[in-house]
């Protein structure tokens, strides 16, 4: 990945969405979460097209790698108020 790439990441715990989509029922259409997002990539903010889910409890975020130097870099996600886990990076050419 290098700087102005886009990304497509994926993860579990988005919180509510808009439609709603109940937890016993298959997905079948995108839904974005309704919570206040922020996504950065090595610490600098990045821009998101989507957040949300894209399957049954498959957590869906399409960002732009923003300007970085070449390194591994820190991605953190941040929903209303829960923040993504530690120790997920991607490698930045």
């Amino acid at each position: 990945m290098k700087t102005g790439d886009n990304v497509s990441l994926y993860g579990t715990g988005c919180g509510a969405t808009n439609p709603a989509m109940p937890a016993d029922r298959i997905v079948t259409g995108a839904a974005a979460v309704t919570g206040t997002v922020s996504l950065t990539i090595g610490g600098k903010p990045a821009t998101t097209s989507f957040v949300g889910l894209s399957g049954s409890g498959l957590c869906q975020v399409n960002a732009q790698i923003p300007a970085l130097p070449p390194g591994d870099a820190e991605v953190v996600l941040k929903i209303d108020t829960f923040i993504s886990a530690d120790g997920a990076f991607l490698t930045v050419q």
